[in-house]
């Protein structure tokens, strides 16, 4: 296809795009002129705001301010102010956008509509990717996890559930877990698929397309896979105005060409992503990674020249442009166009800086950590000047309660009453609390005595019978020497040692007090390496358990989760991730296996023992899974 008519396409994309979104915004606006009623036509107005400040900020402020004045003295209104003013400057002042996010999350705390939840949702979302901006990924994905996704799940909002799953795959993706990026974009999909037709749900499905496609490149899948993911988001971008989507887009189909050595297909590729580009002020960090891509394209065609003038323009933008990592990469790259031009001494200069950057980096990521410790240090100082404070209220309020004694001696004896039934109160809880440490330590001794009858067997039926076997073997070969018998038999053996070394992981209890449950658990899912399963685990907090009764109970669920996922589903990956905060345990088992349907098979005496032992710790228990779709078992623990 011709250049200059390729750019008028995309040119008449573009321009069809904005005035969709005019459209919208006209059609909004008309909407709000005619309605009657005040909070009806204030959302109007905010929804207006959220399509106006992609750009064109001083309309959008003058829209938020008709919904102001409307709003009056109404605090349910009010409430959404701070949210949809920080759409507006949210790439010109961060840090007012952030406080004003986080604004909007303390004024609708009172209130549980939907709309208030499904923006408090979206206002944690926004702060989380500040996080991610400062190189705070977890953070962003406990977000995510605990507070963007319940919120979510809450009032049915599935589109939004499907964004959060995409940005915690994005989270894996610039970890380079492009495995367990994989995994959430999935998910992103299956919740975006069960959303309602709309430009929101083809932005949600084209992101996690494209992403996907992006990490398939990586893990260096087959070309044809990749082409099929990517095609499949093509469907979803055509309904997407986003300049942002398209330039992703772009990114990943000129990677796939490059997969297939076809540089110059990749060069068109990069081109069309670069216009977009050029298009939104969101896109610097994928406009330098299309830039990057077109200069690697450039000096595989021997187009060194050109490929340097782009580097050298990546090379003047300031820090704040694109982060270490990609300068990195940026330099290593410039080190190898130089050294194709034959000037030796810059291709040095550029490597060296090269390693310089590797090494800021990771200064900076050393230097995030300091950070996060110095801002809970100055949380708690902020919590001790409250203290000082609140201390010297009651200094005062003791005066005022002198003046009112009479009503407290007054009061006296109902008070001394109430005492007394906490009192016994207290003494029932005791009991009962001393009575269910019992049940859970008979449990224990119970699920004890059982695995020891299980290890009996499998020793007996397994490793007896083969060196039963091994000694036949041997005994031949001693009396008639043969090379082949003695081969057998050391294969024997080793299968033997196989086996045993799986078993003795079953008895992990003697070891849970000095490796902890973390180091356990990974142990005992590495004696199925030869198995061809592969796991991805997360775990975060779980400290708090050692050397507790309940960490062996936990420890057995765990076992037999993945034991089941490896001998009944048939699994290639299975992802555990296991969290403690505020008291509770999240616990999460996904495989990719067969599944089975939990509603009409029934259940075996493997998954009944989870169950007793998820009901002796006052938990839950959820399993979601189906023919062919794999296994996802959530359970949670109060501590």
């Amino acid at each position: 296809m011709d250049l200059k008519y390729l750019l008028l396409v995309l040119y008449l994309t573009c321009c069809l795009q904005t005035l969709a979104q005019i459209n919208a915004i006209d059609s909004l606006q008309q909407l709000a002129a005619k309605e009657q009623n005040v909070e009806k036509k204030v959302f109007l107005l905010y929804e207006t705001v959220d399509l106006q400040s992609e750009f064109d900020s001083k309309a959008a402020y003058e829209t938020l301010n008709q919904a102001r004045t409307l709003a009056g003295e109404n605090k349910y209104l009010q409430a959404f102010d701070p949210f949809y003013e920080a759409q507006i400057i949210w790439m010109s002042d961060t840090a007012k956008a952030k406080h004003l996010y986080q604004m909007s999350i303390q004024l609708l705390k009172p209130y549980s509509t939907n709309k208030a939840l499904q923006t408090t949702a979206r206002a944690w979302h926004n702060c989380g990717i500040f996080l991610q901006i400062n190189s705070r990924q977890d953070e962003f994905a406990s977000i995510l996890l605990n507070k963007v996704i319940p919120l979510s799940e809450r009032i049915g909002d599935l589109l939004s559930i499907a964004s959060a799953y995409n940005a915690i795959g994005t989270v894996y993706s610039n970890k380079e877990d492009y495995g367990n990026a994989i995994t959430y974009f999935r998910r992103g999909i299956r919740s975006g698929l069960k959303g309602a037709p709309s430009a929101r749900r083809s932005r949600v499905l084209a992101d996690a397309y494209t992403s996907i496609a992006g990490c398939m490149t990586y893990l260096k899948k087959k070309p044809d896979e990749v082409k099929q993911v990517l095609d499949t988001a093509r469907q979803y971008l055509g309904q997407v105005g986003d300049p942002v989507y398209h330039g992703d887009y772009y990114l990943n189909y000129g990677r796939y060409y490059e997969m297939r050595n076809d540089y110059s297909n990749a060069l068109l590729q990069f081109n069309k992503g670069l216009e977009y580009a050029g298009k939104s002020p969101t896109m610097t960090i994928s406009g330098i990674r299309l830039a990057y891509e077109k200069a690697n394209a450039l000096k595989y065609l021997q187009r060194y020249k050109e490929s340097k003038l782009i580097l050298d323009s990546l090379l003047t933008k300031t820090a704040n442009d694109f982060s270490l990592n990609n300068r990195t990469y940026i330099l290593k790259l410039q080190a190898e166009v130089e050294a194709e031009l034959g000037d030796y001494r810059s291709a040095y200069h550029f490597l060296k800086a090269s390693e310089v950057s590797s090494d800021s980096l990771h200064a900076v990521q050393e230097k995030v950590k300091i950070a996060e410790i110095y801002a809970k240090f100055d949380v708690a100082e902020q919590e001790n000047k409250i203290l000082k404070l609140e201390n010297a209220n009651r200094q005062k309020q003791s005066i005022i309660v002198l003046t009112v004694l009479i009503l407290l001696l007054s009061a006296a004896i109902f008070f001394i009453l109430l005492h007394n039934r906490r009192r016994r109160s207290l003494q029932q809880l005791k009991l009962l609390s001393a009575g269910k440490e019992v049940a859970v330590k008979n449990a224990l001794i119970y699920g004890e005595e059982q695995e020891r009858k299980r290890l009996a067997r499998e020793l007996h039926d397994g490793l007896g019978g083969t060196f039963a076997g091994i000694k036949l073997k041997l005994e031949n070969a001693v009396r008639k020497p043969d090379i082949g018998e003695i081969n057998e038999a050391i294969g024997l053996l080793e299968g033997a040692i196989r086996e045993f070394r799986q078993t003795t992981h079953r008895l992990v209890p003697d070891h849970l007090k000095n490796n902890g449950l973390e180091n356990n658990i990974k142990d005992f899912c590495h004696s199925f390496r030869g198995s061809g399963v592969g796991f991805h685990f997360y775990f975060k907090g779980l400290e708090i358990l050692r050397n507790s009764d309940k960490e062996l109970v936990i420890f057995r669920i765990i076992q037999e989760l993945i034991t089941n996922a490896i001998r009944h589903s048939k699994a290639g990956n299975i992802l555990l991730n296991c969290i403690v905060e505020d008291q509770l345990l999240l616990l999460t088992v996904e495989d990719n296996g067969i599944g089975f349907d939990p509603f009409f098979e029934k259940a075996g005496l493997g998954l009944n023992n989870i169950r007793s032992r998820i009901s002796l710790l006052n938990g839950d228990i959820h399993i979601d899974s189906g023919k062919d779709k794999g296994t996802v078992v959530n359970i949670e623990i109060v501590l």
